[in-house]
């Protein structure tokens, strides 16, 4: 088998050298039309590579043609510099990533008491539903106002850290989050009406005993409502119960908390709506 001759050889080149240039000219074509649309701002590092490289490929073409024993230097740099560009607007785009998450977790947790806020809470808890059954419950600090008033915001604040704390330790399990103001929202997974009563006797027995330990905060209470829950049924249908059988416990005297089931089973006809 014969190789080129030099003819050959130089129509080869030539043909190679014109994919080449129509390569060039669509890629400038691209570049052009990205930066009158302001687009090529979200990969301007590998951009500039690519003009690097394409500035090397074209200083090989010359290269071929004036000094044959440099074939290849100039396009093995230019790709040198295009691979670096490129893992460096990689790694730039890992951590912008990294940032952002780390920025959604921020935003998505209450500052005072570091739970899950509402829109993040809700959502936790509609997907715990979705596999398990149990108990919604909605809590509600009382004399948030009184505290307030009296020893300042600074106190009440302290008050809602110490629901918080509460409710996370006596609702092991239980995905907990703030709703905003005094008011809070708990999931207990796989858990019985009787268990229940026993872990808010307990939520009950720790938050006195934390807000006693400062007069400023002694003035707080609970006042929950429960529903209990079954796998996979609508969270919004139980979410309004729990509201309800909280609103009949601060309607009662506040301080205490109930079951809408045990409501209903009262009075059947009554209406709890605000």
């Amino acid at each position: 088998m014969h190789g080129l001759t030099g003819t050959e050889y130089r129509r080869f080149y030539l043909l190679s050298h014109m994919v080449i240039a129509g390569t060039f000219l669509t890629v400038f074509i691209t570049i052009c039309r990205d930066l009158i649309q302001g687009t090529a701002k979200h990969y301007k590092l590998p951009l500039i590579g690519l003009v690097a490289a394409m500035i090397a490929v074209m200083l090989e073409v010359t290269a071929v043609y004036r000094v044959v024993s440099l074939s290849g230097i100039f396009i093995a740099t230019g790709l040198v510099v295009l691979l670096v560009v490129t893992l460096i607007q990689t790694m730039d785009r890992i951590r912008e990533l990294e940032l952002a998450r780390q920025r959604e977790a921020r935003e998505s947790l209450d500052y005072l008491t570091g739970l899950p806020m509402r829109h993040k809470g809700e959502a936790l808890i509609l997907e715990k539903m979705q596999k398990q059954g149990g108990c919604l419950g909605f809590v509600d600090m009382d004399n948030l106002k009184k505290i307030n008033d009296v020893y300042g915001h600074k106190a009440g604040d302290r008050a809602l850290r110490l629901v918080g704390e509460v409710l996370t330790e006596c609702m092991k399990n239980a995905v907990v989050c703030r709703l905003g103001g005094d008011e809070f929202l708990f999931y207990l997974p796989e858990v019985s009406e009787a268990e229940m009563n026993t872990r808010m006797r307990s939520l009950f027995d720790s938050f006195r005993a934390a807000k006693n330990a400062a007069a400023e905060t002694s003035a707080a209470s609970l006042s929950c409502g429960l529903c209990m829950c079954r796998q996979g049924d609508n969270f919004e249908e139980y979410y309004i119960k729990a509201d309800k059988a909280l609103y009949y416990v601060k309607q009662s005297g506040k301080n205490n908390y109930r079951f809408y089931e045990e409501l209903e089973e009262r009075q059947p006809d009554a209406d709890y709506s605000k």
